[in-house]
């Protein structure tokens, strides 16, 4: 018990409620739920735009996208800045700076 009191802020208690204890374990960590939002905007973005696309990783400021062929990044490739204003306006400033395409299965990145 005396190892989790330096944890919690002044004035709070174990008897939180559990979601503000989630939230501060996770701000703790540096989980940012603003930033990871980035994927299910991906999603609802690129929807119609290219098939067998999936958005798997962050990396600092750059989002990494899975592609299944050279063509499908290609494709990307001529969106990326739209793609690019549309997510960042989705998430309400330049939290996203880059898109790195690689193809599935290989460890190939073709971001610009």
């Amino acid at each position: 018990m005396e190892r989790i009191r330096p944890y919690l802020r002044r004035g709070e208690s174990l008897s939180s409620p559990a979601g503000g204890l989630v939230k501060g374990l996770l701000a703790m960590l540096g989980f940012d739920p603003k930033i990871y939002a980035v994927f299910d905007i991906w999603d609802r973005e690129t929807k119609g735009l290219v098939k067998g696309c999936e958005a798997v990783a962050i990396h600092g400021s750059s989002l990494c996208v899975s592609v299944p062929s050279v063509m499908h990044r290609q494709e990307l490739l001529y969106s990326k800045q739209r793609i690019l204003d549309r997510l960042n306006q989705a998430l309400g400033g330049r939290i996203i700076k880059d898109i790195q395409f690689e193809l599935k299965g290989t460890s190939e990145k073709g971001g610009i």
